[in-house]
């Protein structure tokens, strides 16, 4: 699956999620064939195609808003994913999307650590001398 999710999505996880969001609502999917096969079928039937399940208990809640829409990385974090990127929207948008992904992931982990406000601060130094 991840050399499939490589080759559709260049790892773009909000693609991604977005793709596996619409499988879930039961349209067919370019990731489709990896969801169906093996051990992945097995692991996905377990959320019986429920987006919100899925996102709550693998604790992705960062990656969609409130109503379980898909973030768009690339853009920031208030615009959704309304439909699945082509191969060029995606490679015009990698760089963006890496930084978007990179501090998404710094200010969850902010969440996650009691020494949040340490390394936040640090951050902050950093980047404003830049």
């Amino acid at each position: 699956m991840n050399g499939y999710r490589y080759a559709i999505y260049k790892d773009r996880f909000d693609y991604l999620l977005f793709d596996l969001k619409c499988y879930f609502n039961g349209a067919a999917t370019p990731m489709q064939k990896a969801y169906e096969n093996g051990t992945t079928r097995i692991w996905l039937d377990q959320f019986n195609h429920d987006f919100p399940k899925f996102i709550d208990q693998m604790q992705l809640n960062s990656f969609v808003n409130e109503n379980y829409e898909v973030i768009d990385l690339a853009d920031g974090s208030t615009k959704v994913i309304h439909n699945l990127a082509t191969a060029l929207e995606i490679q015009k948008t990698i760089n963006v999307y890496l930084a978007n992904l990179l501090d998404l992931t710094f200010l969850t982990s902010l969440k996650l650590t009691k020494k949040g406000s340490n390394a936040f601060f640090k951050y902050f130094i950093r980047n404003a001398k830049q």
